[in-house]
């Protein structure tokens, strides 16, 4: 029996050693430094990685207070308890400062510390937080419950953010429009699309109203910052489009308005003509071309600066007569249409006709001078089921016009469509 219980310690001692030696050969294999420190704080074992890090060999570490060694206050019982471990600047025999990662454990009676450079990271981190905060685009990281966590210096000028803003700012705090002015519902904002959905989002348009009530135009993308973590936040980045925005309106603006009279010009007149034809549930109209009568006249003897005046005037009155869902429109020269689009059974012609001309005729100052001008009136009526074209009605309204100023200046030409859609008198 003493021999088997021999034989038994035997192997347990073999294994014992067996386990010994692979740890061993993992300490001295592994990139970080693996400290040994006894109950009263000397170190007792230094690996090989501990030798890269610090400088330091074995034999000059070994027996010394590890506080010495790695440069910095260690408290072994606040380490052992922060299972994540701590970041701490050490230092090199050299002097200088390296940043580690440091975690610790209790084994018998000893403490074994493991620590890992994070020099590189932290570079690499300050490197990237330099980039972010040079950037012209705005960076914003959002908490899944919707606080703004943290923001560029970019995204704080562009959205008004106060310098030190309150930790339950969130971004439902601000207005948000879709490119055609509409607010956004929460539901539907990029945020809370990608909480509910996951799915990333790029080249999305929106106005911001700021606190300050100043309107923005930003376009940009949000992603989550950690896609296969369920708590991930959210980074949205964004660019000022304000700029860009204003231009294209401008130019479009510029493109379907008359530059003198601020009328739609005759690309735009065709387009809203166009657009009532092809609603879904189209109604009858109506069309008023109207030709100044004795402008030629005033701009051949009084000067062009007189003649834009006449225009500019004559345009605002006739905006003045028609109904609000109406539109006059600039075709050039001294010719203007009224698109009747207000359903043409709520327009008497003769009427309508009748207070268009009454404005026009009073008179113009300019310069001291007391102008008249008169106008020819072409005027057709649209039925719902007309299926002729913007151009072909406009030109038939053309006709009308020239017919009632061949007829006699001052006259109205009246024309309606027969059964193919034909002008008729």
């Amino acid at each position: 029996m003493s021999h088997d219980r021999a034989g038994l310690r035997n192997r347990s001692s073999e294994r014992q050693l067996d386990t010994d030696g692979r740890y061993r050969l993992l300490v001295e294999q592994v990139s970080d430094a693996v400290i040994t420190v006894a109950a009263d704080g000397s170190v007792t074992d230094w690996n090989p990685a501990a030798r890269t890090i610090y400088g330091r060999s074995a034999e000059a570490a070994i027996g010394r207070p590890v506080a010495e060694i790695l440069g910095a206050p260690i408290d072994l019982a606040r380490l052992t308890a922060d299972c994540g471990g701590i970041h701490a600047t050490h230092r090199r025999s050299d002097g200088s400062t390296v940043a580690v990662r440091v975690s610790a454990v209790a084994v018998d009676g000893e403490y074994v510390l493991v620590c890992r450079t994070v020099t590189a990271l932290l570079a690499a981190e300050r490197h990237y937080a330099a980039v972010v905060a040079g950037l012209e685009d705005g960076v914003i990281v959002i908490g899944r419950d919707g606080t703004i966590i943290s923001a560029n210096p970019a995204a704080t000028r562009l959205l008004g953010l106060p310098e030190n803003s309150p930790p339950s700012l969130s971004y439902l705090d601000f207005s948000l429009f879709d490119a055609e002015g509409n607010p956004v519902p929460a539901q539907e904002r990029p945020i809370t699309r990608i909480l509910r959905t996951g799915a990333p989002m790029a080249g999305e348009v929106y106005s911001v109203e700021r606190a300050d009530g100043q309107r923005l135009w930003l376009t940009g993308s949000c992603t989550l910052l950690d896609p296969g973590n369920p708590r991930s936040p959210i980074l949205a980045s964004f660019s000022d489009i304000t700029a860009q925005r204003a231009a294209e309106q401008r130019l479009e603006y510029e493109a379907t308005h008359d530059p003198l009279t601020h009328l739609p010009n005759r690309t735009m007149v065709l387009t809203r003509l166009q657009a009532a034809l092809c609603a879904p549930d189209p109604e009858p109209l109506a069309i008023a071309f109207i030709d100044l009568d004795g402008f030629k006249a005033i701009n051949d003897s009084l000067g062009h600066h007189v003649g834009d005046t006449v225009l500019h005037v004559a345009a605002q009155r006739l905006q003045q007569v028609v109904h609000c869902n109406d539109l006059v429109g600039r075709l050039g020269g001294d010719e203007f249409v009224a698109l009747l689009l207000d359903g043409a059974e709520q327009h008497d012609p003769d009427t309508l006709i009748r207070h268009l001309r009454r404005a026009l005729r009073e008179p113009i100052v300019v310069d001291g001078c007391g102008l008249r001008i008169d106008a020819s009136f072409g005027f057709i009526t649209v039925p719902a089921a007309d299926n002729r074209t913007a151009e072909d009605l406009l030109r038939a309204a053309d006709l009308a016009m020239y017919q009632a100023k061949k007829a006699d200046p001052g006259h109205t030409e009246f024309f309606r469509t027969d059964d193919a859609g034909r002008a008729i008198k």
